[in-house]
């Protein structure tokens, strides 16, 4: 390339601020994916701990047969 043609694709890139925002788009498309499986696998990390700390019971409680803390259902009320 002459040295011409560099300084107008230069000038065009750093004069244009359409240029800046295809380029800002296209980067937010090629890497934001990345961020987007990030907040995935923080999302899903703060869901498994707070479902396995409802899990435990509190102090002092029993878990009935149906591995609840809670009142149990009519049908295993009959199964009793």
């Amino acid at each position: 390339m002459s040295q011409i043609r560099i300084e107008k694709a230069v000038n065009f890139v750093t004069a244009k601020p359409l240029a800046w925002i295809i380029f800002g788009i296209w980067l937010a498309l090629k890497y934001g994916w990345l961020g987007a499986v990030w907040c995935a696998r923080w999302l899903r990390e703060r869901w498994r701990a707070w479902r396995s700390a409802r899990k435990e019971p509190a102090a002092g409680v029993e878990l009935l047969p149906n591995g609840r803390a809670g009142r149990t259902t009519r049908r295993e009320l009959a199964r009793r």
